[in-house]
């Protein structure tokens, strides 16, 4: 697809970075201005739309043809970006996505795409990546199309955001900072001297409603080492003697009626769900998670290491929270991120932030990034595969643990395993999980009831017991002793003429551990509407056995058959009954009662009748 034209080339780089979003209304609150089309298509098929709680949106419909919006876009080479958007399709298919087109000289373009290989449909979906601008790039294209035929895709809130060391306060776009690896500092809330250097600083915060400068300024500082994150703040506060806080426990709710600095940590950088973390001005924490990680709620407990100390101009807190406590399945090296002041003084309330996230704090979709996490930060997981033998007895639990990190780590699995009365188990074992290798973890469970078990699997540090990761329950089933099924005739139980069939065969599962070892016989009783028409039986030699009945000279009618598993001593060990026979006439027999089109025939009997003739209307029936 050629997407530049001459016009396009024109375009040049600036360069001298503003750190803000190079997208010219990427949020669509403006229409398309600042947008045009780059192909031809009917009217109509392009549309500005509102989009619930969050303003408008761009909506491109396609009928094959290819519908897009394009922007030219400056930014300084040399430099790394991140682009980002919000996405919702209703169909998959690589003809739905989001590129950066970036130009050299005598060098092929390089396309960066969003969103291209998603298969989540008529929901709307974040993605985000790292765009480096190469030092001979001459000319860039930001291009969202759709040429998936009989489809519609939605579009928001497009940036490309330069990644700094340094930020001021960020309003109405989402500012990005990379993050860098320092030499943990003394968590005593002191900001000594030289400690907070190396750190990726943030020099102001904004009131988040309007973005304007508060009156009691606030600055921050990021980075980690190779186990925790590291964040500090200054709050600026002119009136300290004035300063109070009540709440000295851990998640007491008043915390929020003091003066505190609060902590937004959207780990997997889905816009929707994050961590909650506070720090009041006399050193009491508050954490939560709110849908992100595997413990939601109040339950979630991040170990942060946090520490405050008060001057006469301003109050400072230094915080390490574990990465551990923090990352999830789908982290990546983007993370959202946002900080903030509560400050409640009379007559001197602001609400401010590095990220400007409107009327509450309470907006992912507005928080900053923490751009270069690698991957060792990501969690391990566990996957339940099943039991190895789902009949009451020994068994063992199967689950396969996988390592993202780049190193061996000791973990503690464990199994918490409800039976189908409710009643609930544990079972655990440590192991090492190796790096980027998925290794089988097996556990010991006793089954002891028939029915539906539930398995829900945790992973925690083997060390310090902290919780890594816990999946929802998966569930096995231990069948009954005995269940049965018509293998012949395979169609509704019905026996035609044309088959010839000599026997019906009944095939049964045995819900027994080694039942060829146990002196085992299938017993097959087949009546009529009153009658024990016919017996046969036949050893279990496997779990899986079969007994035959003879039907070829079975009268035309409906049967059932009894199924009955039976030791040797005659003690009846499980019983299937009526299963549904029916042998019908000759073909040549005409048939009446048939369903309507179009539905089926399910859960309507066909009724054949022999020798008896269709009549024409008005005729009268013979």
């Amino acid at each position: 697809m050629r997407l530049l034209t001459a016009a396009l080339l024109s375009a040049v780089f600036a360069t001298t970075c503003a750190a803000e979003n190079a997208v010219t209304n990427g949020s669509f609150e403006e229409g398309t201005s600042g947008w045009y089309r780059n192909h031809d298509y009917p009217a109509g098929r392009a549309q500005v739309v509102e989009r619930p709680d969050r303003g408008h949106c761009l909506r491109l419909s396609s009928q094959g043809e290819t519908v897009d919006y394009a922007q030219q876009l400056e930014l300084e080479t040399g430099r790394e970006h991140v682009f980002q958007l919000d996405m919702k399709r209703s169909g998959a298919g690589k003809e739905i996505a989001a590129y950066v087109v970036i130009s050299r000289p005598n060098a092929r373009d390089a396309y960066y795409s969003l969103g291209s290989d998603s298969l989540t449909l008529n929901r709307w979906q974040h993605f985000a990546r790292r765009v480096n601008v190469p030092a001979n790039a001459s000319r860039c294209l930001l291009l969202v199309m759709n040429r998936l035929e009989g489809a519609t895709a939605w579009f928001d809130d497009v940036q490309v955001v330069p990644v700094q060391s340094q930020s001021g306060p960020a309003d109405g776009w989402c500012p990005k900072l990379s993050l860098p690896e320092i030499d943990s500092p003394e968590i005593d809330g002191r900001l000594s001297d030289g400690e907070w250097d190396d750190a990726a600083h943030v020099t102001g915060f904004a009131i988040i409603t309007d973005g304007s400068q508060p009156a009691a300024d606030t600055q921050a500082w990021v980075a980690r080492t190779q186990t925790d994150l590291l964040i500090a703040a200054r709050c600026n506060e002119p009136r300290m003697d004035e300063i109070e806080a009540t709440t000295t426990e851990h998640d007491g709710g008043g915390i929020f009626r003091d003066e505190v600095v609060e902590i937004f940590i959207d780990a997997d950088n889905d816009h929707e769900t994050y961590y909650h973390l506070a720090v009041n001005c006399i050193g009491a924490t508050y954490d939560r998670s709110l849908g992100e990680g595997p413990v939601n709620g109040a339950q979630f407990e991040s170990s942060m290491q946090a520490a405050v100390t008060q001057a006469d101009d301003h109050w400072s807190v230094e915080v390490a929270i574990p990465l551990s406590a923090l990352a999830v399945a789908d982290s990546g090296e983007i993370w959202g991120l946002n900080i903030a002041r509560e400050r409640h003084l009379p007559e001197a309330r602001e609400n401010s932030a590095w990220s400007a996230t409107g009327s509450r704090f309470h907006a992912p979709w507005r928080f900053g990034d923490l751009v270069g996490l690698p991957g060792v930060m990501r969690t391990v997981t566990a996957r339940f595969e099943g039991v190895d033998d789902p009949t009451p007895g020994p068994g063992t639990l199967r689950f396969v643990v996988e390592n993202n990190a780049n190193e061996d780590r000791a973990i503690l699995l464990r199994a918490t395993v409800a039976t189908p009365s409710g009643d609930v188990r544990t079972a655990e074992r440590e192991a090492v999980a190796p790096a980027h290798t998925p290794r089988e973890v097996a556990l010991p469970v006793t089954i002891n009831a028939r029915g539906t078990w539930q398995v829900a699997a945790a992973i925690l540090d083997a060390r310090t017991q902290q919780l890594l990761y816990s999946a929802p329950p998966r569930s096995f089933v231990v069948p009954p002793v005995l269940t049965a099924d018509l293998a012949v005739p395979a169609y509704r139980g019905r026996i035609f003429s044309s088959m010839n069939l000599q026997a019906i065969e009944v095939e049964a599962q045995i819900g027994l551990r080694q039942p060829e070892a146990q002196d085992l016989q299938l017993l097959a009783r087949l009546r009529g509407e009153s009658d024990v028409m016919r017996t046969t039986c036949a050893d279990v030699k496997a779990p899986l056995a079969a007994v035959r009945i003879p039907c070829a000279d079975l009268p035309e009618g409906r049967y059932f058959i009894d199924v009955q598993l039976v030791a040797g001593d005659n003690t009846v060990l499980g019983t299937v009954r009526d299963l549904p026979v029916e042998k019908l006439p000759p073909a040549d027999t005409e048939i009446h009662g048939l369903p309507p089109p179009g539905r089926g025939g399910r859960g309507r009997r066909i009724y054949l009748v022999p020798h008896l003739r269709i009549a024409a209307p008005g005729e009268a029936r013979t």
